[in-house]
C-alpha cells in the first residue's frame, strides 16, 4: 500500500532530486515502453508538449511561406501532436511502434470526429503509399534511437517519404541535459490523491546512454486504500548536435536551422548550442531547382 498524502499532505510533482547513488535495471515484471503507461500518458498531462510542438511547427512554417497539406507524425503516441494537425484541416498519418499508444490515439480521434491514420511501425525503416510535405517527430522520439546507424536509417526513411521541398522537423534531447539533469535524478512526475509517477534516470557519458525507471503506483480500490505498482524502463541516447546535422545533410536534407527550446513557455529562444536542453531541428529536402530558404 501506499499513503494517501490527500490535498493538505506534502505535494512534490515536478520536483527533481538528485539521488546519492545509481540504480541497476533489471527489475522483474518489468513492461515494455508505453505499454501500461499508455493508460496514464495523457492524464498526466503529456499531452501539452506535443499540442505545443505542432504550433511552433506550423508557425515557424507560414514564417518562411509554408503551408503543407500532408503530414507523418512518426513516433505520433497518443496522437498529441496529429490530432492539432488535423484540425489545421491538413492531411495526416501517424505511426508508432506501441499498439497501445495507438489504441489512445485511435480513441481520441474518433471521439474528436478527426480522420488521422494511425499505423504500427518503426521510424528506422517505414514506407507510405504517396510522399508527404511534412514530417514531424516530437518529445525527443529519436533520442530513443541508440545507434548512429539507427539515426541514419531513421533520416534516410524520412527523406524517402518526403515529396521535394518537404520538411522534417523534430527535437532532440541534448547530452548536457542528460548529463546536468537526468543524471542520477529522481522526479516526481505527477502526484493525486490516485496517481504517482516517478522518474528515476541515470546517464554513461561514454555512450551518452541515458535509462530512465519509471514508476507507477495507481490506486485500483479507494475504499480500501489499495494500489497496483508497476515499472517500465526507457531508454535514450544523446547526440552532439554537429553530428546530427552530419547524419541529416549525408541523408539528403539541408539544415536550414537548430533552435533551442523554452519547454516552460513553449517558444523557440534563440540557436541551439551544446548547453541547450532541447534542440529544434528544422531540414528540407531540396528539390534540383528550388531556390535555399534564406
Amino acid at each position: 500500500r501506499l499513503r494517501n498524502w490527500g490535498e493538505s499532505g506534502p505535494r512534490f510533482a515536478g520536483t527533481r532530486f538528485r539521488s546519492s547513488s545509481s540504480f541497476a535495471i533489471g527489475l522483474s515484471g518489468m513492461r515494455d515502453p508505453y505499454s501500461a503507461y499508455a493508460t496514464v500518458y495523457d492524464r498526466i498531462g503529456q499531452t501539452r508538449f506535443g499540442e505545443g510542438m505542432a504550433k511552433i511547427t506550423t508557425d515557424w512554417l507560414s514564417r518562411h511561406d509554408v503551408h503543407p497539406a500532408s503530414v507523418l507524425d512518426l513516433a505520433t503516441g497518443t496522437g498529441a501532436a496529429a490530432l492539432e494537425f488535423a484540425r489545421k484541416g491538413m492531411r495526416v498519418a501517424g505511426i508508432d511502434q506501441s499498439p497501445d499508444m495507438l489504441d489512445q490515439a485511435r480513441s481520441k480521434a474518433a471521439e474528436s470526429g478527426m480522420r488521422v491514420e494511425f499505423s504500427l511501425g518503426d521510424m528506422r525503416q517505414f514506407s507510405i503509399d504517396a510522399p508527404v510535405e511534412l514530417v514531424t517527430s516530437f518529445f525527443d522520439s529519436f533520442n530513443y534511437l541508440l545507434t548512429d546507424q539507427d539515426l541514419r536509417d531513421a533520416f534516410s526513411a524520412v527523406n524517402h517519404s518526403l515529396a521535394p521541398d518537404g520538411w522534417l522537423i523534430f527535437d532532440l534531447n541534448t547530452l548536457d541535459r542528460y548529463n546536468s539533469a537526468w543524471n542520477n535524478a529522481t522526479e516526481i512526475a505527477w502526484q493525486d490523491d490516485h496517481l504517482l509517477v516517478i522518474y528515476r534516470s541515470t546517464f554513461d557519458p561514454a555512450t551518452g546512454i541515458s535509462p530512465l525507471l519509471l514508476t507507477t503506483f495507481e490506486r485500483i480500490d479507494p475504499e480500501r486504500d489499495l494500489w497496483h505498482r508497476w515499472d517500465e524502463t526507457h531508454v535514450e541516447r544523446g547526440y552532439r548536435l554537429a553530428d546530427v546535422e552530419a547524419f541529416l545533410t549525408e541523408s539528403g536534407f539541408e539544415v536550414v536551422s537548430v533552435e533551442q527550446l523554452d519547454e516552460r513557455t513553449m517558444h523557440l529562444d534563440g540557436p541551439a548550442t551544446e548547453r541547450s536542453a532541447r534542440a529544434v531541428f528544422f531540414a528540407r529536402k531540396p528539390s534540383t531547382f528550388s531556390e535555399r530558404v534564406e
